[in-house]
């Protein structure tokens, strides 16, 4: 016999915009590791944002969203001590 479909379950959609969303939150931390690289990072990190605040009800969404306000923070440390550091000795 075969399962009725009236029950059957249908398989969760997948959306390319959340997939990127998580994808960019990803390469926006790891771009954010590196100073020479922050601009880049925060460009992916506002990507991942907007794609991830679209898709907020899918997983991947909301992670990519999540993961894009760690990059954030992460180069917020940076610009913070950057910013300490040249208070103290501006000639630096």
């Amino acid at each position: 016999m075969e399962p009725d479909i009236a029950f059957a379950r249908k398989p969760p959609e997948k959306s390319g915009l959340a997939s990127a969303a998580f994808v960019l939150g990803i390469l926006a931390c790891s771009l954010n590791f590196l100073v020479i690289t922050t601009p880049l990072g925060i460009v992916c990190g506002i990507l991942a944002l907007i794609f991830g605040a679209v898709t907020r009800k899918q997983a991947r969404g909301f992670a990519g969203a999540v993961l894009s306000l760690f990059s954030f923070f992460i180069a917020l440390v940076w610009v913070a001590t950057y910013a300490l550091i040249n208070a103290k000795d501006p000639f630096l």
